[in-house]
């Protein structure tokens, strides 16, 4: 995820006091309030010059009621619970649409009432003019519980934390809340906006494979087929091959053999170019998301992801379960300055040793990545080599390299 870094051209939405402002001003004041505000402001202005009295009218009288209402609205404050719930899967770029379960644990209806979010981190925004967007209820009972339905907009991928969520009532006069913080502070997993990598190619089939975890794992699930042979005995009768007895008059045996997803490694360069944008590091992580989901697809296990000097090892599951556990790395996952190749060589030595092939997505080519992409192939590892770069390499490729602009994340990598 990009970190803020304040800069006079940023856009006004991820400055902290628009942030601060807008949800404050969102969680204090109904629409009819913001219009009295301004209104309040536009008199105070026309005023000012001038010295009689009556000029203050209108202010005083726009202020007196603000300040009743805003008197009022303590003694209208929602007793509630509330509680998230958040969609399985949401991608960088999307919005997160989800329900908020409120339920009024008071002795007395609650009018009125609005839910919002706090002051949300960067990266997230808020999406009230959404089709989808509804979070207020006009009367909630005591016991009741109701949905309502917010939508936050995703820009970026991340793991974000999100504040307590702000609940108020507007009730009597519908022009200004008291909000309070309800809920608990909660994480939200932002994938990275991909497009699964279906035609990616490696090197294997689905077979035999040392090292391999198993596919058949239930009574009814067939093996693959790997030859034949004479009888012995005790073998089962139903192995016996009729056609190669009646062809050599001998009994002859059908041999199987588990079938194996093909165990394979993802490393991903992480490390930031000064002279690049952030773009390059974003097409990279959603090429490896791409690539992870593609080969899940075809019954591929990951079960070892390196990221910059990081590397992750999963030791149990399904295709369908590491994909999840690899989006989630890959959404927290941040740009370093350098990298020591050294380290990650240490690292992977024990980890790939059971690996059939790796995947290795590269910013740029020089000596270091070299090393270390031979150093993979010396473990007896096949290799596939993606850089991802729409400029000049810092040298030339001395390997099998597959050279990829990826302007756009939906671009396909064969």
């Amino acid at each position: 995820m990009p970190k803020p870094r304040w800069s006079f051209f940023m856009p006004a939405r991820d400055h902290s006091f628009i942030k601060w402002f807008s949800a404050n001003s969102y969680a204090w004041l109904t629409p009819h309030g913001m219009t009295l505000v301004t209104a309040l402001f536009v008199s105070t202005g026309i005023a000012s010059p001038g010295l009689h009295v009556s000029a203050y009218v209108m202010t005083s009288i726009i202020l007196s009621i603000l300040l009743t209402a805003f008197i009022a609205s303590f003694f209208f404050v929602p007793k509630v619970e509330v509680y998230r719930r958040f969609p399985n899967n949401v991608h960088a770029g999307d919005h997160c649409i989800y329900q908020v379960a409120v339920t009024n644990i008071g002795r007395r209806p609650a009018y009125d009432v609005y839910v919002t979010e706090g002051i949300l981190p960067f990266g997230l925004y808020y999406a009230f003019d959404h089709a989808d967007y509804e979070n207020s209820i006009a009367v909630l009972r005591p016991g009741e519980t109701q949905i309502v339905t917010l939508v936050i907009r995703c820009r970026y991928r991340g793991v974000y934390n999100l504040p307590r969520i702000l609940i108020g009532s507007s009730y009597p006069l519908n022009l200004v809340r008291r909000p309070i913080l309800r809920g608990q502070k909660e994480k939200l997993t932002v994938y990275p906006k991909y497009e699964p990598q279906y035609q990616f190619e490696l090197p294997l089939q689905s077979v035999f494979q040392p090292g391999g975890i198993a596919i058949s794992t239930t009574k009814g699930e067939s093996n693959e087929f790997f030859g034949t042979r004479e009888y012995r005995y005790g073998d089962r009768l139903k192995d016996i091959h009729w056609a190669g007895f009646a062809h050599t008059g001998k009994l002859i045996v059908k041999e199987y053999i588990d079938e194996y997803f093909v165990r394979t490694a993802i490393f991903v360069d992480t490390q930031f170019f000064r002279r690049r944008k952030n773009r390059h590091l974003e097409r990279r992580i959603a090429l490896a998301a791409g690539i992870a989901d593609g080969l899940s697809n075809r019954g591929y296990l990951v079960d070892v992801l390196a990221v910059g000097e990081s590397i992750y090892e999963f030791e149990k599951g399904n295709p369908v379960t590491y994909l999840d556990d690899i989006l989630k790395i890959l959404a927290g996952t941040d740009g370093r300055k350098s990298l020591s190749f050294d380290h990650i060589q240490m690292g992977l030595k024990r980890t790939l040793a059971p690996q059939s092939s790796a995947v290795v997505i590269l910013g740029d080519w020089d000596e270091p990545r070299s090393q270390l992409c031979q150093y993979l192939k010396n473990l007896g590892i096949n290799v596939r080599i993606v850089i991802v770069q729409n400029g000049d390499l810092s040298s030339i490729p001395d390997q099998d390299v597959t050279v990829s602009a990826l302007k756009d994340k939906s671009e396909l990598v064969q």
